[in-house]
């Protein structure tokens, strides 16, 4: 409920959060998960009576860690064809496999 300390930065992705914070040893920054490779993670709280937790797939899809949000897939109709083939494949045990493998946790 409070607004942002004057000298946080607003960078234009998570890549440049990881960069920005990888030159400065009093950084913090938050960003995509799948940036996180070689990041040292700082438990998360909801609030003060809360237990932290660090942004771990398990902790995601308990909805323990609290900076979270969805990726959604948006089309203009029912998908059909190739498109529909494509989101079945993504959502597929190989899919999901790759969500995992670039560094994003899985829907299921």
């Amino acid at each position: 409920g409070k607004d942002y300390s004057p000298l946080m930065q607003s960078l234009p992705g998570t890549a440049a959060v990881v960069n920005a914070v990888a030159k400065d040893p009093m950084g913090i920054g938050y960003g995509g998960a799948a940036y996180g490779k070689g990041i040292k993670f700082v438990k998360v709280q909801k609030d003060t009576q809360s237990q932290g937790y660090t942004p771990t797939a398990e902790a995601v899809k308990a909805g323990n860690y609290p900076i979270t949000r969805y990726l959604y897939l948006y089309t203009r109709s029912r998908p059909t064809g190739d498109l529909k083939q494509y989101i079945d494949w993504i959502l597929s045990d190989e899919g999901q496999s790759v969500v995992v493998d670039v560094g994003y946790f899985p829907v299921r």
